[in-house]
């Protein structure tokens, strides 16, 4: 298929046939060709790919075919795709796709790397977003989860890994820092980070065993065990 009809393709589902019609013949095709090409659209046979039979029969046994649909009509408008394609839609089908990508097996070859099998894909952002306002409403990004935990000096690193293991192990989604901070720049990140407690630990704290929990919205505090 000449590249400026993959092109017109892709956009399927964004404008009307009408338009994508009058690209395909200003790509060059004639009417009945115009009419063949979206005669195979409507294809839901995939049998004669082994490509696509092997890769319904590995989703059969990972459980989870009864996600997929082959739909011919996906095209990724990037030529240097060289097998199966994808996109990923919300179950309930009212927003475009959330993310697309596919095979390539060439990509690094262009660009002077060893032949490379490869598979990726990119996410729309602001589909996510929609999506998940959506599902969640549209404050959800706004409230305030989880906690945030930083230490002062590197010899409180590791009760600060051991106190975010132990409350992620009880359910709670936890911000650890990854270096020393000052107390300062600990909160302030914190507070950008959209935790809603934040446990700070110091000298003092680990050697008493015991931290105070900062509530991010309230500012009142409570202690919390190191030991436990």
């Amino acid at each position: 298929m000449p590249r400026c009809s993959s092109l017109a393709l892709d956009k399927r589902g964004k404008m009307p046939d009408a338009e994508i019609a009058a690209m395909l013949k200003d790509g060059g095709l004639s009417d009945a060709e115009i009419e063949a090409t979206f005669a195979i659209m409507e294809t839901k046979d995939f049998s004669a790919c082994p490509e696509l039979v092997e890769l319904f029969r590995l989703a059969e046994i990972a459980g989870f075919a009864d996600c997929l649909e082959f739909d011919i009509s996906v095209i990724r408008g990037l030529s240097y795709y060289t097998g199966v394609v994808f996109e990923c839609f919300d179950t309930k089908g009212e927003f475009r796709a959330i993310f697309g990508g596919g095979r390539y097996d060439n990509l690094l070859t262009t660009i002077g790397g060893e032949p490379t099998s490869a598979v990726g894909l990119g996410f729309g952002d602001v589909v996510v977003t929609e999506l998940l306002k959506a599902r969640l409403g549209e404050d959800a990004a706004a409230a305030r989860k989880g906690v945030a935990i930083g230490f002062m000096f590197p010899e409180q690193r590791d009760a600060a890994v051991s106190l975010a293991a132990r409350l992620r192990k009880a359910g709670e989604c936890v911000d650890l820092a990854l270096r020393s901070q000052k107390p300062k720049k600990f909160f302030s990140h914190a507070a950008e980070s959209g935790a809603a407690q934040a446990v700070f630990l110091g000298p003092d704290d680990v050697e008493k065993g015991v931290a105070r929990m900062k509530d991010l919205s309230t500012r009142e505090e409570k202690e919390i065990s190191l030991s436990q």
